[in-house]
């Protein structure tokens, strides 16, 4: 079975590969043997570490923006600077350039020590044995999640174990230009329907000119199937009855591709994935511009530090019929530890560092989404720049007494059907290939399809 997860997780790279886009840094990494013990063997070792003095060098992998390096680089730089023996080398990557080299990493069994993930991923990894239980290192405060709560900590739990930790929390938004609604008279508010949203769309549009740019595909349809009582995903299938669920999004894009407020798909596909290259801070003319942009709150932050001169952002729900179903506190992304890490007891204390001191928070400054620490959540929330508090007081004020619980982690087949199947569909319906309907079905038998062919995989 383990050569068959090999083999799934190769053909993920393959996928990111040719889904990447936008330049990367190159990828380091010194190659390692998979250690011979596990924590199930060994005891873990409490408050001591490996880094008594000898000397130990951390692998780090994660994907973001400029400003998500540096203050990411600035705290592990600090680590080292309090723990002189301990250095990391890091992997830096736009999202899908990491995929495709954690992939690779993990079928040649170097996997970093230390690395990022999305809850959508970490089956995989699990099931092919890459990723450390973190359990034991909690029960024994070696890792300290005394001021998480349980709600954060399980969602990094799967199949009983705990493999990831909140890098901070957040929610999915509406990102929005705020200089220029105001500018024109605009209002858009918090707990909009589909069609107050659309309503925005044709104001902005018969006003200014600026079109709509549709982002982050696969949650629209995540919460359509949470508006129906469901989940996206349940078990090996999609967790919906009917495609008629995912209907209303694509209606929306249709409409807005009749109407003329869509964005051309020509110009979102060059624009490319990266935050800093979205239509609502990177454009040339109105017909290249969005005023709006969907992405989780934490991303907010990048997005108005690239933003030009003189425009502000501003965030508020995603459309949706019923946000108290739809909406829930999800993680940003979520740190991992390799099992096959030669210095797994160093990696989790810096993992306990960074979770719980004021030091690293108070660089990272929650640029990845609340702290999962309500301890350090507080700390920080004293200390952040006006588009950081913005996402906070989103997340906190407005999503949490407006949410539901959180879906648990998706079995194997979820990550390609969102970050491949739900944007080429939607793709195709921006061209006017397919119809509302059309695309409704199509989403609904290929990502049936891909989970079932994933579970006879296993």
């Amino acid at each position: 079975m383990k050569k068959k997860l090999l083999s799934i997780l190769l053909a993920c790279a393959m996928v990111c590969t040719f889904a990447a886009c936008g330049d990367s840094e190159e990828q380091g990494g010194a190659d390692k043997e998979q250690g011979e013990e596990t924590p199930d063997e060994e005891e873990p070792a409490g408050d001591e570490t490996a880094g008594d003095g000898e000397a130990i060098n951390l692998t780090a992998a994660w994907w973001g923006s400029q400003d998500r390096n540096d203050r990411f680089s600035n705290a592990f730089d600090a680590y080292t600077a309090e723990n002189p023996n301990v250095t990391f080398e890091f992997q830096i990557n736009t999202f899908s350039d990491h995929l495709t080299a954690l992939s690779a990493s993990a079928a040649s069994d170097t996997m970093p020590d230390l690395a990022m993930l999305q809850t959508d991923y970490l089956k995989t990894y699990t099931d092919a044995d890459k990723l450390l239980d973190l359990t034991p290192y909690i029960e024994s405060g070696a890792l300290d999640l005394s001021n998480v709560s349980e709600s954060v900590i399980s969602t990094g739990e799967v199949d009983g174990g705990i493999y990831g930790i909140s890098a901070g929390n957040n929610a999915a938004a509406l990102i929005y230009n705020k200089t220029l609604l105001e500018e024109n008279g605009i209002e858009i508010k918090n707990l909009m329907n589909y069609e107050e949203f659309m309503d925005v769309c044709r104001q902005v549009y018969e006003k200014t000119g600026v079109k709509t740019q549709f982002d982050n595909m696969a949650t629209w349809l995540e919460h359509l199937a949470r508006e129906n009582g469901t989940s996206l995903f349940d078990g090996n299938a999609l967790g919906v009855e009917s495609a008629d669920v995912f209907l209303p999004f694509y209606e929306m894009v249709e409409t807005g591709r009749e109407e003329g407020w869509l964005i051309d798909q020509g110009i979102q596909t060059s624009n490319g994935t990266a935050t800093e290259e979205q239509a609502i801070i990177n454009y040339s003319s109105p017909e290249t511009q969005s005023w709006c942009s969907f992405f989780n709150s934490n991303q907010m932050v990048a997005m108005q530090n690239s933003a030009p001169e003189g425009v502000e952002l501003d965030l508020v729900t995603m459309p949706c019929s019923d946000p108290s179903k739809a909406y829930y506190i999800r993680q940003a992304m979520c740190w991992t530890i390799a099992a096959g890490s030669e210095n797994v007891d160093e990696a989790v204390a810096v993992l306990n560092w960074w979770i719980n001191s004021e030091e690293a928070n108070g660089i990272i400054l929650g640029e990845p989404g609340v702290p999962a620490s309500t301890e350090m959540a507080n700390y920080v929330a004293e200390q952040l720049d006006e588009a950081t508090a913005k996402t906070f007081t989103f997340v906190t004020d407005v999503v949490t007494p407006n949410s539901a619980a959180g879906d648990p982690p998706a079995e194997n087949g979820a990550a390609q059907v969102r970050d491949e199947v739900a944007n080429g569909v939607c793709e195709r319906v921006s061209y006017g290939e397919l119809s509302a309907e059309e695309a409704a079905q199509e989403f609904f038998t290929q990502g049936n399809e891909i989970m079932a062919n994933s579970a006879a995989a296993e």
